[in-house]
């Protein structure tokens, strides 16, 4: 995360004189809705330069140091030694030390070496210039469960405080970007999304079709990890059995309050219809609940926001985004700053026409 985060502001430094406002080094990833810069700074991310140079000074080589130690301190050690001057070099690094890390931990050369970030999906387009034979796997969760595991992480842990109403909103950006993805031709079959659900419930189909698009060969050990101790998965519900759950899919029908539930699918309504995520009920505009619970969330918006701040100027939006879904004629910029890519759209509006009718 630290070196897409770096990437990212040295893109954004040389947008300057592109910029209406001067852009935060230190703000947390952008989701671009309702930004006047937003469409300028996600061009700019999807079309990022993998050979920009960004020497791996301390403060960068710390921070991924650190945040490699938290999924194994071993790891963090290692990067101690991680260097490069490009972008791509600096990735290639990266990798070469997990390759080297995974061989001396079992004592094997790993068939493939990756890693998993969230919020950073707009970089795939470009590391793809970079790895021409790397492969992306987008997974989708139900938005519910999302926020229902922040939630209860929250009230465990009180320093992972986030804003729950910008989750929602990195939620759906990730949808956009992956069907953005899917449809240009430089990444036609290296990109291949599913839902967690789908893994959970029917783990042996799935994993063998995501071998398929690795190139890997299906392996039975894959139907239980965890088995051998060594990793027992992680829920912010509890301890978690060995191999796949299909319930972990369902807590949040039991743990989360029907006014979050009302405020994801007001935010994330048409996204999750892509998806196949069935809201509980029709949206029926912006309700008092809804409203209360984002002034609530606006409180309390933990270590991290990407909105602007001004949530009545975004509920507006918010609110025009579903008068959008049912205009005949609508700006391309209203689109952009409502959906982000107009190809999107679109899809969204072929797909669920009938469901658009009454619900603003």
């Amino acid at each position: 995360m630290p070196l897409f985060k770096a990437w990212r502001n040295k893109v954004a430094e040389e947008l300057a004189d592109q910029l209406s406002s001067p852009f935060d080094p230190e703000s947390p990833f952008q989701d671009y809705y309702f930004d006047p810069d937003g469409r300028t700074l996600l061009d700019a991310m999807l079309s990022a330069d993998p050979q920009l140079t960004i020497p791996s000074r301390p403060s960068l080589r710390q921070a991924v140091c650190d945040r490699a130690a938290l999924e194994s301190s071993e790891l963090g050690g290692a990067f101690r030694a991680w260097n490069g001057e490009t972008i791509a070099e600096l990735f290639r690094a990266a990798l070469d030390i997990v390759v080297d890390h995974c061989r001396t931990e079992n004592n094997k050369e790993p068939a493939v070496v990756g890693f998993k970030e969230v919020w950073t999906l707009e970089f795939a387009s470009p590391l793809a210039k970079a790895f021409p034979e790397a492969r992306f796997l987008v997974i989708h969760r139900d938005p519910r469960a999302i926020i229902a595991s922040l939630i209860a992480m929250m009230e465990k842990d009180p320093s992972q405080a986030a804003h729950t109403v910008s989750y929602m909103r990195h939620w759906r950006k990730n949808v956009a970007i992956a069907h953005y993805l899917a449809n240009i031709p430089q990444l036609a079959g290296r990109v291949m999304s599913l839902r967690f659900e789908d893994l959970v419930s029917q783990p042996e189909p799935m994993l063998r079709t995501v071998c398929d698009f690795i190139g890997l060969p299906f392996d039975n050990a894959m139907l239980t990890p965890g088995l051998d101790e060594q990793w027992k998965g992680n829920s912010s519900f509890g301890t978690m059995k060995s191999g796949f759950d299909a319930a972990v899919a369902h807590h949040w029908r039991d743990r989360l309050a029907s006014n979050i539930v009302d405020t994801v699918e007001y935010h994330c309504g048409p996204e999750m219809d892509t998806v196949g995520y069935a809201p509980s009920n029709p949206v029926d505009g912006l309700s008092n609940t809804v409203r209360q619970y984002v002034l609530e969330a606006n409180q309390h918006p933990g270590k991290w926001r990407s909105d602007s701040g001004d949530i009545y100027t975004t509920l507006d939006w918010e609110k025009r985004r579903w008068e959008l879904l049912a205009s005949s004629a609508s700006e391309t910029k209203e689109i952009q700053a409502g959906f982000l890519f107009e190809s999107f759209f679109k899809t969204i509006i072929n797909e669920n026409s009938p469901r658009q009718t009454g619900t603003l």
